[in-house]
C-alpha cells in the first residue's frame, strides 16, 4: 500500500477464538520503501485489517483473511474498497423514525451507513466496504426486518451480497414490518428436563450469524429465545456448548439433521419441546 503522501499504515491482526470471538494478536510491523511486513506470527488463520493514514486522516481500509503455514512468507497488499450505496423501501404506510442504519456484516465485523430521509444510503470513505460476502441488516427500525435484497454490480443470494474489490454496487432493500417473536420451550432428554444445555435457533442460511438466537436452559430445562424475525429456523439443544464455535457453519452443520425445523411466527404460543443431543467430539 502506497504511503508516500506523508502518511502510514495501521495494521490490526486477529484470530478466531472460542465461539468465534476475535482475539487480537500482537504482530510487530517493520516498514520500509512504502511497504511493511508483519513478524512473529505462528502458523494459523488470521484476519489482517489495513488502514491507510494520509495527512493524519484515515482514508482507506481493507480486510483479508489469510492462512499462514509453518515457514511461509506472509504477503498482504492493500485492496481497493468498493463503492456501495442504495435505497431502502419500507412496506406499510408508516415510515420509521430517524436514526435507521443499514448494516453489512461478514459475521465478524460490520460496516454501517446512515439512512437518509428519502430512503437512500451510502458507505463513505470513513466507513468503506472491503471485498467479501456480506449479510444485509437494518438497525433501529422497530419491527423491521430485511425481506429482500437486489443489487446491481454484485451477485445476491437471499439477503447476502458478494462484493468484489473496487466494485460499484447499488443495493435495493425491501424492509418488511412484523412484530418480532419470542420462543419459549423446554430442553429434554429421555423425557426429563435438562439444565445448562445450549439452545440455538439457527436460520436456514447459517452465514447469517447476527440472527442466531442462543440461550442456556435453566434448572427446570426451560429457555426463552427473544427478538426473532419471521422465517424458517432449526432449533437445537446441545448438552455441552462450552467453547463451541456455533457461529461457524462448518462446525454447526453436522448437528442440523438432529434439529427441529420451526417456522416463526409459530401457529400458537405453546412452549416447544426440544431433544437434547450430545456434543460431537
Amino acid at each position: 500500500m502506497d504511503t508516500s503522501q506523508g502518511g502510514g499504515v495501521g495494521v490490526t491482526v486477529t484470530t478466531e477464538g472460542p465461539g468465534g470471538v476475535p482475539i487480537l494478536i500482537n504482530a510487530p510491523t517493520m516498514g520500509f520503501n512504502n511497504s511493511f511486513e508483519l513478524t512473529g506470527l505462528a502458523p494459523g488463520r488470521y484476519t489482517v485489517e489495513l488502514q491507510a493514514v494520509v495527512s493524519g486522516e484515515a482514508q482507506v481500509s481493507s480486510r483479508q483473511t489469510i492462512d499462514l503455514a509453518d515457514g511461509s512468507t506472509l504477503s498482504v497488499r492493500g485492496t481497493a474498497p468498493a463503492s456501495v450505496s442504495g435505497h431502502v423501501t419500507f412496506e406499510g404506510p408508516d415510515h420509521p423514525s430517524n436514526g435507521i442504519r443499514v448494516l453489512l456484516s461478514d459475521g465478524k465485523r460490520g460496516s454501517y451507513a446512515q439512512l437518509q430521509q428519502d430512503g437512500s444510503f451510502s458507505f463513505d470513505s470513513n466507513n468503506p466496504v472491503s471485498p467479501g460476502r456480506y449479510e444485509v441488516y437494518i438497525n433501529n427500525a422497530p419491527g423491521g426486518y430485511v425481506k429482500s435484497v437486489a443489487a446491481k454490480g454484485a451477485p445476491v443470494s437471499g439477503d447476502t451480497v458478494e462484493i468484489a474489490e473496487g466494485a460499484s454496487v447499488q443495493l435495493s432493500v425491501v424492509v418488511g414490518n412484523a412484530v418480532r417473536s419470542k420462543l419459549d420451550g423446554i430442553a429434554l432428554r429421555d423425557g426429563k428436563p435438562v439444565s445448562a444445555a445450549m439452545v440455538l435457533l439457527l436460520p436456514q442460511d447459517l452465514n447469517r450469524s447476527l440472527i442466531i438466537r442462543r440461550d442456556q436452559s435453566d434448572s427446570d430445562g426451560t429457555f426463552t429465545l427473544p427478538e426473532i424475525s419471521p422465517g424458517r429456523y432449526t432449533l437445537l439443544a446441545i448438552d455441552d456448548g462450552s467453547d463451541l464455535a456455533y457461529q461457524d457453519p462448518a462446525v454447526i452443520r453436522p448437528y442440523l439433521a438432529e434439529g427441529q425445523v420451526i417456522d416463526i411466527p409459530a401457529e400458537d404460543n405453546a412452549p416447544v419441546k426440544v431433544k437434547v443431543i450430545a456434543r460431537k467430539r
